[in-house]
Formats: C-alpha cells, sequence, structure tokens
C-alpha cells in the first residue's frame, strides 16, 4: 500500500517555516536534523549527490556550520503552499562570513518540502546561483 503524503494547512507551514528559520540560523546541527524524520532524502543543487537520512544531515550540516563565523538565513516574501496542499516551499537569502580568510558570502535559494508525521521527509535546495558555494566560500 502507497504511503500518502501528509496534507498541510497554512498554519502548519507557518510554524513549520519559523522553526526552520530558528535552527538554521542557531549553529545547531541536531535542531535542523530534528526538524526531519529518520530517512530524510535532501536534494540540493551545490551537490551530485542527495542526502540521505538524520545522520547523514546532521553531519552535512555540522561541517558547514563549523566553515562559518556567522549566518543568518531570511525568509523572503511569504511561504507557499502548493494547490493540492501536499508540498510546501519557501524563498531564502543566507549570508555570512566563512572562517577560512573571513570572507562574507551570501546566497538565494528556494526550498521545497514534504512533510511525513510533521516532520520533513523531502527537503529540496534550488540555489539561484548553483555555484556560489564554490566562488565565495574558501
Amino acid at each position: 500500500m502507497a504511503e500518502q503524503q501528509q496534507l498541510l494547512n497554512e498554519q502548519f507551514v507557518q510554524s513549520f517555516i519559523e522553526r526552520m528559520v530558528i535552527a538554521r540560523n542557531s549553529a545547531d546541527a541536531d535542531k535542523i536534523a530534528a526538524l526531519c524524520n529518520e530517512d530524510v532524502i535532501l536534494e540540493e543543487t551545490t551537490r551530485d549527490d542527495a542526502l540521505r537520512g538524520r545522520e547523514e544531515l546532521r553531519e552535512f550540516f555540522g561541517g558547514l556550520i563549523r566553515r562559518r563565523i556567522e549566518f543568518t538565513l531570511e525568509l523572503q516574501g511569504e511561504p507557499y503552499l502548493s494547490l493540492d496542499a501536499t508540498r510546501a516551499a519557501a524563498r531564502w537569502r543566507g549570508t555570512g562570513i566563512a572562517i577560512d580568510g573571513g570572507r562574507s558570502y551570501s546566497f538565494e535559494n528556494v526550498e521545497i518540502y514534504e512533510f511525513e508525521n510533521d516532520q520533513l521527509s523531502s527537503w529540496t535546495m534550488m540555489f539561484r546561483d548553483p555555484d556560489w558555494m564554490g566562488r565565495q566560500v574558501p
């Protein structure tokens, strides 16, 4: 039997986005991972392969956190809810300072979210400039 996707509503999406902002700006990979289920899949345009599972995601964000002095992620506009209420999306702008060389960096992206039991099951990050990290972060 195929699993049904979780149906979302505006209140859930708004609450999730608030939790996402807090987690991503906290410099705590555990808080980010806590938003996800055990089998989460994260696909993003700066990587050739998807991250699979909460532990891989925790390690990935932990590595990013260790490479920066400061970081701020800000929601751009309002989050989106798909017409069939199975996906949410948000536009983001991130800025920070890398530890190596103290260089500033910034990016813009769109993220698409799917959920199971109120946790992320699928997370897709699409960057406006897919090569931003290679050019901006040493």
